[in-house]
């Protein structure tokens, strides 16, 4: 039971002028566009995602791996506390 009307009666799409008018509800028209083709390159997309996703946890691994908490560290060696 599908009770909603198609985007010319409903006010969507290219208003006057070509001019896209926004109607809340309704999708725009970079989803319109973007949405298909994102389904249809789905493997792309995801081998692309699994990609960057590797890449940041090497580059975040690599970072933090020299990472020292040591409230000594942060001190100059000259400092009272770290001499005692």
């Amino acid at each position: 039971m599908n009770d909603r009307r198609p985007p010319e009666e409903a006010g969507a799409g290219p208003g006057k002028g070509g001019a896209w008018c926004w109607v809340p509800g309704q999708p725009g028209p970079i989803c319109c566009a973007l949405v298909p083709w994102l389904i249809r390159q789905r493997r792309v997309v995801l081998g692309l995602a699994t990609l960057v996703f590797i890449f940041g946890a090497l580059f975040s691994v690599k970072l933090y791996s020299n990472l020292r908490s040591g409230f000594e560290e942060l001190l100059p060696d000259t400092a009272p506390s770290v001499k005692a």
